[in-house]
Order: C-alpha cells, then structure tokens, then sequence
C-alpha cells in the first residue's frame, strides 16, 4: 500500500507515506500536515489506543488533520466480511480487557467509538462521515494553538 500511494502521489510536493505502529510512532513533533489510519484502530490492542492517538496528535503541525476511517456498516443487510471483522474483534477485546462486546459485536469495529477519546487527547472540530457501503471517517484537527 505504501509503495502505491509513493507511485501515484509523484506529482505532489513533499509528500511521502510512511509505515508505523501508531502507539510508537518514529517521527519528530509536529512533522506532519495530515496523518491517517484506515481499518487499523480495531487491530492495536485496546491498552495501546490512547496512546496511538497521543502520537498522532504530537506529530502532527497546528492546524493539521486526523483522518481515521474503519467500519461503520448502514443499511439493512451488513457485508458477511464485517460481521466476522466485528465478532473477531469483540472476541479479542473481550480476551484483552475482560470487557464484554459480544452484545453488539459492532461495537468493538465502530470508529465513533474513539470520539471522546481524540477530544481527551486534544483534538478539536472531531466530525463523522458515513461512507457507503460500509465506511466511517472521523476528521479531526489539531488546534493552531496548542
């Protein structure tokens, strides 16, 4: 994936993609005008997520942007692909924390979910988006003064 979007971002000035572990990301402070992570935050074990979000938030510039984008299944028949995803992950945080999502097995996948926690870590104007089919996106900014 990193190597697709280097081949097709060429025409665009100092952009680059990196690969990291969220919770310990290698980059200086504030180094980043956007940063990203689609259908990721479900796979970093529950204990990691606050810190995930902290680096996210540290290395971006004032006025940057946080997209984070995972499951967020509409309409009235759910992909049996996000099923499993969703009852995987509920096992996993079930197995991690005790806590048990198997109620709403969605619940473990939802990216609304992490709401509260980009504001706790300081983020401001936090939006969700629906994407159909299958798709939310929460945007985020790191405010200008910080």
């Amino acid at each position: 994936m990193i190597e697709f979007a280097t081949r097709h971002s060429r025409a665009v000035p100092n952009c680059r993609f990196e690969l990291g572990a969220a919770q310990t990301l290698p980059l200086p402070d504030a180094s980043c005008d956007v940063v990203t992570s689609t259908f990721a935050m479900h796979h970093i074990p529950e204990a990691h997520r606050a810190a995930a979000v902290a680096h996210m938030f540290r290395i971006l510039r004032p006025g940057g942007t946080l997209l984070l984008a995972d499951t967020h299944p509409t309409g009235r028949v759910l992909p049996a692909v996000v099923r499993v995803m969703a009852r995987a992950a509920a096992r996993r945080t079930h197995d991690e924390i005790g806590s048990d999502h198997h109620s709403d097995p969605l619940a473990a996948v939802d990216i609304r979910r992490y709401r509260d926690m980009l504001t706790t870590a300081g983020f401001a104007a936090v939006t969700f988006h629906a994407v159909q089919p299958a798709t939310g996106v929460l945007l985020a900014t790191k405010p200008a003064e910080v």
